[in-house]
């Protein structure tokens, strides 16, 4: 009893990690956008605007991309360790 309450808590954790990982993530979206807008605004960048705007947004959007891409991976992983504990204890 104590094995399968310990793989419903583990995958209740990486759950909320996810989510937590989402809603920072759609939390920093306006303010990256904000950053890449204002990256492109300079008089002397008409050329290569949207470089301007994807480095002024990925420099704000870096670490809660980054985040949310462990976050799945942490997930998979825990559903993968989890799936198989299941099985062998069967």
């Amino acid at each position: 009893m104590d094995s399968k309450n310990k793989i419903f808590r583990t995958m209740s954790y990486s759950k909320s990690f996810f989510w937590m990982s989402i809603v920072f993530n759609i939390l920093t979206i306006p303010l990256a956008y904000f950053i890449g807008v204002m990256g492109t605004d300079s008089a002397t960048n008409d050329a290569e605007m949207w470089q301007g705007f994807l480095f002024g947004f990925l420099f704000i959007q870096a670490i809660p991309i980054l985040l949310l891409i462990t976050s799945i991976v942490v997930l998979i992983l825990r559903k993968r360790i989890n799936g198989k504990r299941s099985k062998k204890s069967l």
